[in-house]
């Protein structure tokens, strides 16, 4: 499974969800943002998200109702220590 690198831009853990920009890869010119899930955070030991934590995690598209295909964090979720 591919990982990516991105930034978390928005976490409520009130909602239980939030947002992480993904890095540029691969040639892209555009990634849109990626949809994070509080169980998708629990399933990987981490109990909250500031923006600005960098991750990398796996991701898949997901269609919800009334919306159209959001990527997902789903897998592997890990804080990058960069430095």
């Amino acid at each position: 499974m591919e990982k990516f690198k991105g930034t978390v831009i928005e976490y409520s853990k009130i909602s239980g969800f939030g947002f992480i920009r993904p890095d540029i890869e691969h040639g892209e010119e555009f990634n849109p943002n990626v949809f994070v899930h509080m169980t998708a955070l629990a399933s990987a030991g981490i109990d909250d998200l500031q923006p600005g934590d960098r991750l990398s995690y796996a991701r898949h598209e997901q269609k919800l109702p009334r919306s159209p295909k959001i990527h997902v964090a789903a897998d592997l979720i890990e804080i990058v220590q960069e430095g």
